[in-house]
């Protein structure tokens, strides 16, 4: 996870995250979604009953440079989350484009090593209970 951290500026921002498209770009820099996928809106954060939600962080939406001043970028990264105590299915997300979303943790499982190497967007995950799952969607640059 330290290796992970180190190696992606996307877990390492020095602003607090904005919820909208950054610079004019059409890339917000994170959004919060339910389990079908679709982005959670105003009025479903006060409902009591949300067992489960995911996090796509975009990494075309840094704001950060590096040491000589260049904008950094980044992949795009999905964390599950689930408070429920029965497995569920998650929609992944579309990609911006089109490629695969690739599990890199599974806490479900004993050794953390997701069941499948990669997904489909639009494919659900089988999301266990009480577990976190995080997930890549590398950008081509």
């Amino acid at each position: 996870m330290i290796a992970l951290r180190r190696s992606h500026p996307v877990f390492r921002r020095r602003d607090f995250f904005a919820g909208q498209a950054i610079h004019g770009s059409d890339a917000k820099d994170i959004h919060w979604l339910k389990p079908d996928g679709t982005e959670m809106s105003d009025h479903e954060w006060s409902h009591d009953f949300a067992r489960c939600l995911g996090v796509y962080l975009s990494g075309a939406s840094l704001t950060e440079t590096d040491t000589r001043g260049r904008r950094l970028y980044d992949d795009d990264f999905l964390i599950l989350f689930s408070a429920h105590h029965e497995a569920l299915e998650f929609m992944l997300p579309p990609t911006s484009d089109g490629t695969r979303w690739f599990p890199l943790l599974d806490t479900a499982r004993e050794d953390g090593v997701p069941e499948l190497p990669s997904i489909e967007p639009g494919a659900p995950y089988l999301l266990r209970s009480r577990s976190l799952v995080l997930l890549l969607h590398v950008i081509a640059r």
